[in-house]
């Protein structure tokens, strides 16, 4: 648990759970035939290059404001360390500059570990990310 009702998980925790809706940031659910209505699905890579966009973050935000006080939200990638750990950060440590966000959710989880794309698109767009908190 990264705050309450926020976690981070990865590939192997990707399934339905009782009181959990997920937010799949991974293009293997996001390509799903079958997808759960009450999830969110992003379609994200996570490229040395940064190729994201401030609409996939914006989603992120929404579903997890919406959700956060009636269930408890999964943010998951395939491992888990990345682009799920960087959502769950900008929500928790978005109002901190993005060298104490980084420094927090070190320190409350671990596995933390920023990809080369992700670590430079949140950096050079910090204060955008931040407007959608």
């Amino acid at each position: 648990m990264i705050s309450e009702n926020i976690y981070v998980g990865d590939d192997s925790d990707c399934f339905e759970r009782d009181g959990f809706v997920i937010i799949h940031a991974c293009k293997t659910c996001y390509k799903k035939a079958e997808k759960n209505k009450n999830d969110l699905y992003l379609n994200m890579i996570d490229p040395l290059l940064p190729l994201f966009n401030l609409e996939l973050f914006k989603d992120a935000i929404c579903f997890i404001k919406k959700n956060i006080g009636t269930n408890k939200i999964l943010i998951h990638c395939n491992k888990g360390k990345s682009r799920s750990a960087s959502i769950a950060m900008l929500y928790c440590f978005g109002g901190l500059d993005y060298g104490e966000a980084q420094y927090n959710m070190s320190n409350i989880y671990p596995d933390y570990s920023p990809s080369l794309g992700i670590d430079t698109y949140m950096y050079e767009n910090w204060d955008k990310l931040k407007q959608l908190l």
